[in-house]
């Protein structure tokens, strides 16, 4: 079994103790359950990861001896954000958590013409990040993903330079032929919400640039789309391959 993943703000040194926060201590001494003698790997969000030996545990301080850090190469290549447009709450906490897993640099929340779901709060964007980071800490992410602002759709249409629309009307652009005009190390994908994007949405995205595409022949519920195009996306790119 692997061993336990947390993230950590501070970095890690090799050879020196690290001390957790009161929530990671709370997790690894009463839901883990783990003790002192037993191994965890932390991670900074930098690209590198420590395995570290728990030197002493409580529900209120959890210490740490760093080992020796590493870079493992698990992160995607291509810097994928996903515009998602926001759902209703469970849906799109279904998006943040598998995204992550897949292995997006950000997720941007915006919301367009057919959103039903009302701007987040303050409490409901600190629950998102702890959803990405928990995702990355499951998955052996080395980074944890952004989570931008939220925004309008001009603003997810600008998020960058290249920006594929994915339409459930479009019928001749394909994610495929889209992506052969892609360069460079960020790409962005903008899904809708329940209702789709409008047809002057969709004009709207091609004048800013953007590609539309379909998803295929069937309609795909919204949080299906996202975590859906995600995967192509980096399937695509050549991105989910196993390790050379």
């Amino acid at each position: 079994m692997s061993p336990h993943r947390f993230f950590v703000t501070e970095r890690p040194v090799s050879g020196e103790l690290l001390t957790l926060s009161p929530e990671t201590s709370r997790q690894i001494a009463r839901v883990l359950r783990l003790r002192a003698g037993d191994t965890v790997v932390v991670f900074d969000g930098s690209g590198g990861e420590w395995p570290a030996e728990i030197k002493s545990a409580d529900s209120r301080v959890v210490s740490l001896l760093v080992g020796a850090g590493q870079e493992p190469e698990r992160e995607a290549a291509t810097q994928i954000t996903l515009s998602q447009a926001v759902l209703k709450s469970d849906n799109f906490e279904l998006v943040l958590q598998k995204a992550t897993e897949l292995g997006v640099a950000a997720i941007k929340p915006f919301t367009c013409e057919r959103s039903v779901a009302r701007p987040a709060s303050a409490s409901r964007r600190e629950r998102w990040r702890r959803i990405i980071r928990e995702a990355a800490e499951q998955s052996g992410r080395t980074i944890v993903p952004e989570l931008l602002e939220e925004a309008d759709l001009p603003g997810a249409l600008a998020t960058a330079n290249q920006t594929i629309m994915f339409w459930e009307e479009e019928r001749s652009g394909s994610l495929r032929d889209a992506l052969r005009g892609i360069s460079g190390e960020s790409l962005n994908l903008v899904v809708g919400p329940e209702g789709g994007f409008s047809a002057s949405e969709a004009d709207s995205a091609r004048a800013a640039g953007a590609a539309v595409v379909g998803i295929g022949p069937r309609i795909l519920r919204a949080e299906t789309a996202g975590i859906t195009a995600v995967a192509l996306a980096l399937y695509e790119l050549g991105e989910m391959d196993g390790p050379a």
